[in-house]
This record gives structure tokens, C-alpha cells and sequence, in this order.
């Protein structure tokens, strides 16, 4: 699977964890030792196996959220997080916007926030105007060149009304400035 970030496209290298109630998965039982490398787990593992996931310093932790999980219950993760990635469950189903600009400004979080699910090139630009800082597009535009046009979408706008947790300066600032750049002379 191919990521679009900051780095343009790249592989995925994050092993994800399934989800803890699959109860034949030997990475998710309690006693198993977990798989090498980066882990991405879902929130439900994270519960089961916190201590277990934590105690590798060397290894890079993320959390999966899904819509419905009470993320709020592991901000005191944040600072061990490298990776939170909000699952859209349908292309029409907005909470992971609000919970990816909740995390960026009110939390400050600062690691990859990574969007997954049903996520499509026409959100690109607005998910990354809320937080968000790689994308895992659906299967169908994984190819070279939807992945490439994929990448154009974030280029498609270069001013912005309102300000976001992108930090990206809207017109309004623009103008402001160079006002004051006129007045200065």
C-alpha cells in the first residue's frame, strides 16, 4: 500500500495489528510477543496490551482510531505516538475532520496524522487544511498516476479563506501584510 506525505509517495512501512477482538491473530494475545518494526495498533489493543507496546523504546508506536472509538482516553499517549491514523469509514462521514483538528490545535500533536478508509482525492486538500499529513488513498487510486494526481489535489488551491491547523496563511493575513509592507516603504 502507497502513502501520499510530505515526501510525496512512499511505501507504507508501518505493520498494522489487527484488531484485538480476532481472537486467532498471536500478535494481539497478551502473552505473544509482538512483531518488529513499526507498530500501528487499534485502539482496542492498545487497551489489552499498552505496557507490552510500550516497552520497546527503539520501536515507533501509532494508534488507529475508528469513529466511534473514545479517543480522548489516550491523549496521555500523544507524546509516544509517532502515528495517529483516523479511519473515514464512508467518503461521506466528516468526525475524523473534527478529530484530526482537535488533536493538531487543542492537543498539539505533532507526529504523522494519517488518513485511511474511504479516503478519496477530492478531501485530499480539505484533510490536510484540518491536520492531516499523509494520506492511504483507496485501492482504486493506488496506481501511479492516480496516486500522482492524487498529489496534484494538494497543490489545486493556493490561498485559503480561513485559517487551519495546516497553519497555511488565508487571504485575509495576505492582504493585511501587504498592506503593512506598503504603508513600511
Amino acid at each position: 500500500m502507497k502513502i501520499l506525505g510530505p515526501q510525496g509517495v512512499t511505501d507504507n512501512t508501518w505493520r498494522s495489528l489487527p484488531p484485538g477482538e480476532q481472537e486467532t491473530a498471536p500478535e494481539i494475545k497478551r502473552e505473544a510477543p509482538l512483531p518488529d518494526g513499526d507498530l500501528l495498533a487499534p485502539a482496542d489493543v492498545w487497551r489489552t496490551r499498552r505496557d507490552a507496546l510500550l516497552a520497546h523504546p527503539g520501536r515507533r508506536l501509532g494508534l488507529l482510531l475508528h469513529v466511534d472509538d473514545p479517543w480522548e482516553e489516550f491523549l496521555p499517549l500523544l507524546p509516544r505516538l509517532a502515528l495517529i491514523a483516523l479511519n473515514f469509514p464512508a467518503f461521506n462521514d466528516g468526525r475524523p475532520f473534527s478529530t484530526a483538528r482537535l488533536l493538531r490545535e487543542r492537543h498539539a500533536f505533532r507526529g504523522e496524522l494519517r488518513a485511511v478508509g474511504d479516503v478519496r482525492r477530492d478531501q485530499l486538500f480539505f484533510m490536510r487544511r484540518c491536520g492531516f499529513d499523509a494520506f492511504c488513498l483507496v485501492p482504486e487510486q493506488q496506481s501511479p498516476q492516480a496516486l500522482e494526481q492524487a498529489l496534484s489535489a494538494l497543490r489545486e488551491f493556493s490561498v485559503h479563506y480561513q485559517s487551519a491547523a495546516n497553519s497555511s496563511t488565508d487571504i485575509f493575513q495576505l492582504r493585511r501584510d501587504h498592506a503593512a509592507l506598503k504603508t513600511a516603504k
